[in-house]
């Protein structure tokens, strides 16, 4: 189960959101936004997933850069095609 308790897995999963897989990469995202505040660690990564990433990873980063940190998503908005 994915959760607050996974919190200590935020470095590993930040590093698969740039993987090349696009089912690992979406896997690691959803996961994060799961842990919520306890993954902020991971918003970086994210940030250049939003930056960097095909559509999908786009809005699946920002739908969990949501449940981390929502203040964050503010400063993304002009990033989003």
């Amino acid at each position: 189960r994915i959760g607050v308790p996974s919190a200590p897995a935020t470095d590993a999963l930040g590093a698969a959101v740039r993987d090349r897989d696009e089912d690992v990469r979406l896997a690691a995202i959803d996961a994060l936004g799961k842990i919520g505040p306890k993954a902020k660690p991971a918003v970086t990564a994210l940030l250049g997933a939003i930056e960097n990433g095909d559509e999908a990873t786009r809005r699946r980063a920002v739908l969990s850069l949501k449940q981390i940190d929502p203040t964050a998503v503010a400063h993304v908005s002009g990033r989003m095609g």
